[in-house]
């Protein structure tokens, strides 16, 4: 289940936290079977990621998971 869901916009919110580098490795898998289930009922999914400075290269993070359509990554830095 999503975190949040905006019904009316058909869209997913899922927060997420990256507090070390194998937490952060481990966020994609996690992102990519979010991505598997929350498809078949959301047009659109925002996964929100709070790094506390573990993720190195955010363009590289963001890159596979946002081939996916409807699919957006937006990292927040602390």
């Amino acid at each position: 289940v999503p975190d949040f869901i905006f019904q009316k916009l058909g869209l997913a919110l899922e927060v997420k936290l990256s507090k070390s580098k194998a937490k952060s490795k481990a966020l994609v898998d996690e992102i990519n079977a979010d991505i598997m289930s929350y498809s078949k009922e959301y047009s659109s999914l925002l996964f929100l990621i709070y790094d506390l400075g573990s993720i190195r290269d955010e363009v590289e993070f963001k890159r596979d998971l946002e081939v996916n359509e409807g699919v957006s990554v937006a990292i927040i830095k602390h």
